[in-house]
This record gives C-alpha cells, structure tokens and sequence, in this order.
C-alpha cells in the first residue's frame, strides 16, 4: 500500500509538471513571417547587418546563413521568421532571412549634378 501511495504521489507530480511546461511554451512568443526592403547596412556592433523597410520603417536585424548575406549597401528584398530573445546586435528586429533577392533601384544614390566648366565663373 506504502508503494501505491508513492507511486500515485509521484504520477501526479510528473504530470503537473508536464502541464507546468506545456503552460509556458504555450506563453512564449510565436514566430511570424515578415518581409522587407531597403539597404543592407553594418549595425552599430561588429558583424550585425540592419536594414530599414522602405515602407514602414521598422529596423531590422538580419541573420543570413553563412556565406549567403548580400554585399553591405545593396538593395534587398526580403522574408523572413521573427527570432526571440535578446541578440548581440541590440538594434533592430532580430530575423532569420528564408530567403532574399537584390533590387539595386531600392539603394541607388542620385547623381550629383556636374557644372561644367564653362558654367562656372
């Protein structure tokens, strides 16, 4: 009988604790699909690349896989999955980038207008 008891006592223990577990995973923030565009950039801290959507203006922090990532200054668009918790980076969204294409028109800078120098006096 001393067994039963023991042995219902620890059942019901392993089982609240499995509830306990589920409760917070059910709590932690879900991934969700985003996309972007605009340039690629350096963030503040070494090795983080940031972009700011051209639309909406959101920051984010861009993990690509390794040998993957576009040239800093290019014009990307992008989609990605949300990442939890706190990064090296500490600027922007953290994302894990699916997948990317370039769109060079998204970062071209405007041509400075030349005098020439007959114009000039």
């Amino acid at each position: 009988m001393k067994h039963l008891v023991i042995i219902l006592s620890v059942l019901s223990m392993t089982s609240g604790i499995a509830v306990a577990q589920q409760r917070k995973q059910d709590d932690l923030p879900k991934e969700e699909i985003v996309t972007g565009a605009g340039c690629v950039e350096a963030g503040v801290e070494t090795n983080c690349i940031v972009l700011k959507d051209r639309k909406t203006g959101d920051l984010y922090n861009l993990y690509f896989e390794p040998g993957k990532a576009p040239k800093l200054g290019a014009g990307i668009t992008f989609q990605g999955r949300t990442r939890s918790g706190a990064t090296i980076c500490m600027q922007g969204k953290p994302v894990s980038v699916l997948k990317w294409t370039a769109n060079e028109q998204l970062c071209q800078l405007p041509k400075a207008t030349v005098k020439a120098d007959s114009e000039k006096k």
